[in-house]
């Protein structure tokens, strides 16, 4: 955002005013300027002569800057001639010139009315590659129903000139000249957090003591709120910085901090920020800026979306240095080395994220999303994962459109798992307490920290015994019982945190027509207004795959036949004790962090309820295997087990189906507990065939061989030959009833003799392998107190073989 200063001397945009007023006549642009150029304030009022203009902000900090800051320069109040639209907050009306909103309120915007409303869109930032704005410029390119505008101070316009078919636009050269200064001994070094806090205090100092540019204030890139606080908390307690303004900027500041750091303070200012002032938002009055070179950034790793701290891009470098030249002349102080192997680029969000929400909001907007053509084609991994997920919750249908359930997920202000998890509640009772659940999991903080004072986590255990994090985050959402948690001082709460929540909830309430829990009556603690398991049992019916079971040997670790999870040590099962077995447990939220491997994730579970695995059961969970056949009683029983994620759930003895009966009765004759003696007799008999037809080769005999069966396969279809079906039948028959015809009967006792397929000296017991087509046979070692291995002399004949005797790994040969 530019400031008045700006607006009334000649920023280089309004060079090329009329080149843009003329091209937006007949074509789309690609605007390629400097940051601090003035594109986010001059094209949309520009574009205004083609009519209403919908400018798309990738952050809602800078949808409300912008907006406010042009209401101002227009004399008209936000909401009028200029607005905006962002999640919880909107001011504008049909009449209003320029509105500007963030992707995801463009995107629901395109799904009810595809746009009809604006002519140009405005796609600011685009160098960013949100998967939000490459989804609605996928989309409008292929309609072509709106003017589009796209800008950008670092992206490859020629490419993205050649994807859209529109007109590049170039605004040459930067304000005032910039600075650079690399702090760092080696030029190739990297950007790292060693000792962040006080390099950048080292930075400042420099910075402090550089008279030329002591008429200014000072930006610190920052990778997060984390270390903007670390950082805040010691220059506060730093004298140098006493007669200065330290302001934190991140998307969680609240409006007074946010007011602070956008107009210009009568004291000095120090500006800790993430890169949400690296675009969009000009910061007055600054004359250095100190680059950490650092960012969060989410990549995709073993198929999972990893955040984690990453070195910055080069482009996100030039962004972050041009900060510093927009009002004056400017320094840029870098923690990294000059000639730092960074990346050009930042990898766009479709490569290196989860692209459920993508695809979903390609289907409501009736767009099947595997039939767009996007600026890079989406991973097929990633794209054909998220239409699983989304086909297993049923919000899209086989032609990837939105189902009609789908389409109600959409518009809530939430993931899409956890609106389906709304809907799917059968009672108003578990509805509310599922909207309170779902909004405090959208905030992007914890809610609580828990106590270190064991007396008082005996307190929160005795009060909640189930160790259920989401049962303790509904009752921080609820401000009754969130009231006795701040009397008890059973966890530390983050007001902020939970202000957003309730926020959250407010909203999805309004969207139900659910305002209050009026009416229903709470539970002795006072803290809950609804069943618990009731909740536990609705969630899992609902999506399957947020049901983990423990692993039985793996300590701590819960799986559900997909991934493996442990609980984060936020978690009020963090430091419980391993020892109920029989329990389950919904993962509502993971983080997924690096793992050893450059592949591997380690995957924490941060909101855990758990469950009974009676739970599973009752809902059918898992899959049923048929076990340990036995008989009692003259009965025949199962072990019936129902498998889930590898491990048992349940057992217990049942009769087992009829169309089990014979492969029962087969497998307990194998086991010599029926008949005992057919199996072996019946192997014997099949193997000394085999052996006879190997024997005296031919076509027709080899068709035999292939066609013989083993021995449980005979006795199955002779049980079904003999009409056996019960074990009553089988009483009736007799084991020399079955037998196979395999060799003539009057040669089998020579035949025998000379093949033996056991044999028996004094001190040791072998099995013979016959290998006929090498003329071969193998003598195994079966038992005996013998050491070395037989003589020759001692064995039948065995005319024209060659004999070798094995005995474990050992094999030689028998002379």
């Amino acid at each position: 955002m530019t400031t008045s200063s700006d607006m009334q001397r000649q920023l280089p945009i309004n060079a090329i005013k009329t080149q843009v007023i003329d091209t937006l006549q007949h074509s789309d642009i690609i605007i390629s300027a400097d940051t601090g150029s003035g594109k986010s304030t001059h094209l949309p009022l520009w574009a205004q002569s083609l009519g209403r203009v919908l400018v798309i902000e990738p952050r809602r900090i800078a949808c409300l800057a912008l907006a406010q800051y042009l209401a101002s320069q227009s004399a008209s109040p936000v909401g009028k001639k200029i607005g905006y639209a962002i999640r919880f907050d909107n001011q504008y009306t049909p009449q209003t010139n320029v509105v500007f909103a963030t992707p995801g309120v463009a995107l629901r915007w395109l799904f009810e009315d595809q746009l009809a409303h604006f002519d140009v869109v405005m796609l600011d930032e685009f160098h960013e590659r949100r998967w939000d704005t490459d989804l609605l410029l996928a989309i409008l390119n292929k309609r072509k129903s709106h003017r589009l505008i796209l800008t950008s101070a670092t992206l490859n316009s020629a490419s993205l000139a050649s994807y859209t078919g529109a007109q590049e636009i170039t605004a040459q050269g930067r304000c005032f000249p910039i600075e650079s200064r690399y702090v760092a001994t080696d030029m190739r070094l990297m950007p790292h957090s060693d000792k962040l806090d006080l390099r950048v205090k080292q930075a400042l100092q420099l910075a402090l003591s550089l008279a030329q540019y002591n008429q200014g204030d000072i930006l610190v890139f920052l990778p997060g709120k984390k270390e903007i606080q670390q950082i805040a908390q010691s220059l506060a307690r730093d004298e140098a910085c006493n007669s200065t303004l330290i302001l934190p900027l991140h998307a969680g500041s609240d409006q007074t901090v946010q007011r602070q750091a956008l107009n210009r303070q009568p004291q000095r200012r120090i500006i800790l920020a993430t890169n949400v002032a690296e675009t969009s938002l000009t910061i007055p009055n600054i004359s250095c800026v100190i680059d950490s070179g650092l960012e969060r950034r989410t990549h995709l790793r073993g198929g999972r979306t990893v955040l984690s701290l990453e070195p910055i891009a080069r482009s996100s470098a030039i962004q972050r240095q041009g900060r510093a030249g927009r009002v004056m002349d400017g320094l840029c102080i870098q923690l990294f080395g000059e000639f730092a192997p960074l990346k050009a680029e930042t990898p766009a969000q479709i490569l290196r994220e989860d692209l459920t929400e993508m695809v979903l909001s390609s289907a409501c907007a009736q767009e099947d999303i595997t039939q767009l053509d996007f600026i890079n084609p989406l991973p097929n991994s990633s794209l054909q994962l998220a239409l699983t997920n989304l086909q297993r919750i049923k919000a899209i249908d086989p032609q990837n459109l939105a189902t009609a359930h789908g389409k109600r997920i959409y518009p809530l202000p939430l993931d899409s798992h956890l609106a389906h998890l709304i809907l799917s509640m059968p009672t108003p009772a578990l509805q509310l307490a599922m909207i309170d659940l779902a909004a405090a999991l959208c905030v992007n903080q914890s809610l609580y920290q828990l106590s270190n004072n064991a007396q008082q986590i005996e307190e929160l255990n005795t009060l909640l015994p189930s160790l259920c994090d989401a049962e303790l985050l509904i009752a921080c959402v609820r401000p009754k019982s969130c009231e006795q948690l701040i009397e008890r001082e059973l966890v530390i709460l983050n007001n902020s945190a939970i202000a957003e929540a309730r926020q959250n909830a407010a909203q999805i309430k309004q969207a139900f027509d659910l305002k209050t829990v009026v009416g229903l009556k709470t539970a002795n603690s006072g803290l809950v207004a609804y069943n618990r398991l009731e909740l536990c049992a609705a969630i899992a019916s609902a999506q399957h795959d947020l049901c983990f079971v423990k692993r039985e040997k793996k300590r701590g670790v819960l799986a559900n036949g997909y991934i493996e999870v442990i609980p984060a040590k936020n978690s009020r099962l963090g430091d419980a004790p391993d020892n109920n077995s029989n329990q389950a447990a919904l993962i509502l939220n993971t983080h997924a962090i690096p793992g050893r491997g450059t592949k591997e994730t380690k995957t924490l579970a941060t909101c855990i309820m758990p469950m009974p695995l009676a739970t599973l059961t009752k809902l059918g969970f898992g899959n049923i295997e048929c076990t340990q056949p036995r008989i009692k009683n003259n009965k025949i029983l199962v072990e019936n087990k129902r498998i889930y994620a590898g491990r048992t759930i349940e057992s217990q003895l049942a009769s087992p189906p009829t169309d089990q009966i014979i492969p029962i009765l087969t497998t307990l004759i194998g086991d010599n507990r029926l008949l005992k003696g057919l199996h072996d007799r019946l192997e014997m008999d099949i193997k000394a065939y085999q052996l006879y037809l190997m024997l005296n080769s031919s076509p027709q005999n080899k068709k035999v061989i292939d066609a013989l069966p083993t021995p449980a396969d005979f006795i199955h279809d002779s049980l079904v030959d003999l009409g056996v079906e019960t074990l009553a039948d089988l009483t009736l028959i007799e084991a020399q009833d079955i037998s196979f015809e395999g060799i003539p009967e009057w040669e089998r006792a020579d035949f025998d003799q000379r093949h033996p397929q056991a044999i028996k000296l004094a001190d040791i017991e072998l099995q013979v392998e016959y290998l006929v087509n090498s003329k071969q046979i193998k003598l195994h070692y079966l038992r005996g107190q013998r050491k070395t291995e037989p003589k020759r002399w001692e064995l039948p004949k065995f005319n024209g073989w060659k004999i070798r005797y094995q005995r474990a790994s050992k094999v030689v040969d028998v002379r």
